[in-house]
């Protein structure tokens, strides 16, 4: 089955940040544009979401977070960030500052749930098919 490539196009901003790259050589800005989550991935169960992620002053490429829902897809458009961000500091050798101080990242968020939460999740479906 083809499917259609998955659109580049930056959305609506719903967020931005600026970070400074610094190196031996100097001072760079860096502008991180997350826009707005669109359902327009063509899946074999149907469509997807896509969170469009532009770091301009930096990254090679177009980013995109894709997820089942919205929320999915900017989790996912937030750790691209997180990564390329990271991989830019090792490759150009230099780090990023926000606010006049390192950058340490976005929030952590995990994607999978804990072993804790499906087993709390699993329990609850079970006593609701026995009720």
């Amino acid at each position: 089955m083809d499917f259609p490539a998955i659109p580049k196009t930056l959305t609506a901003v719903i967020a931005r940040r600026t970070l400074i790259f610094v190196t031996k050589a100097g001072r760079q800005r860096v502008s991180i544009r997350i826009g707005k989550p669109v359902r327009d991935v063509r899946t074999a169960g149907g469509l997807d979401w896509r969170c469009p992620v532009a770091i301009t002053g930096s990254s090679r490429r177009a980013l995109r977070g894709i997820g089942v829902d919205s929320l999915q897809a900017v989790i996912h458009a937030l750790k691209l960030v997180e990564i390329e961000i990271t991989a830019q500091e090792r490759e150009r050798k230099g780090r990023f500052e926000w606010l006049g101080r390192p950058w340490h990242g976005t929030l952590a968020l995990d994607v999978a749930p804990s072993n804790a939460q499906r087993k709390r999740t699993n329990k609850r479906q079970k006593s609701r098919t026995r009720a």
